[in-house]
């Protein structure tokens, strides 16, 4: 994570400053069948879904599966992803990361590619195992617009189903799915919608 230069983690690099909330719903891409108009979007706050990236094999390691680590391919699966949420001009104002190995590393990579100051960046243990309504108790300030949660599954596909009616995709190691809700309806149920889907 990038070391913020004040309390409010703001770069003095303009050239890699992030784009605003407003500037992010031009670049988000609309998944087909979602009708939501820019007006509407700017409404709105959004959750990226992070699954963390390939990791070692516990048999061959010997690794508690807690402690497993990327492997080579997984750390650059996921830094291809961290990319293309830059090429997107997608930024985080926020993010929340399971303490296992494998989903802090992601996490890592994540946020210095996005250039997120460490004070923005928490780590939070329940979500290593995780249940789904444990993940919607989590509390977010409302600075935040834009949130990545990086974790496992099946706890966030079974987020992802419990917030956006009719979702029914399993998220694959790497894969990253935006989901915005109007502002008075954060995390409430079957009130999502998906507005990026990013999967390897």
């Amino acid at each position: 994570m990038k070391k913020s230069d004040s309390s409010q983690g703001v770069s003095n690099n303009s050239a890699n400053r992030p784009l605003s909330h407003n500037q992010q719903a031009k670049f988000v891409r609309k998944v087909p069948g979602n009708r939501l108009s820019t007006k509407e979007f700017l409404m709105e706050r959004i959750l990226y879904l992070i699954r963390h990236a390939p990791a070692e094999d516990a048999a061959l390691s010997g690794a508690r599966d807690y402690d497993r680590a990327l492997t080579s391919d997984g750390r650059a699966l996921a830094n291809q992803q961290a990319n293309q949420l830059v090429e997107r001009g997608i930024h985080l104002d926020g993010l929340i990361g399971s303490t296992a190995v494998r989903a802090w590393q992601t996490a890592e990579v994540v946020a210095n590619t996005l250039n997120l100051p460490e004070s923005r960046c928490v780590k939070w243990p329940i979500l290593y195992s995780a249940k789904v309504q444990e993940l919607v108790a989590v509390r977010v300030s409302k600075s935040w617009n834009t949130v990545a949660l990086v974790g496992h599954n099946p706890s966030l596909s079974l987020l992802a189903q419990y917030l956006v009616k009719g979702y029914e995709a399993e998220i694959p190691p790497a894969g990253i799915i935006g989901i915005s809700f109007p502002t008075n309806q954060w995390l409430w149920p079957r009130t999502g919608q998906i507005v990026l889907e990013l999967f390897p």
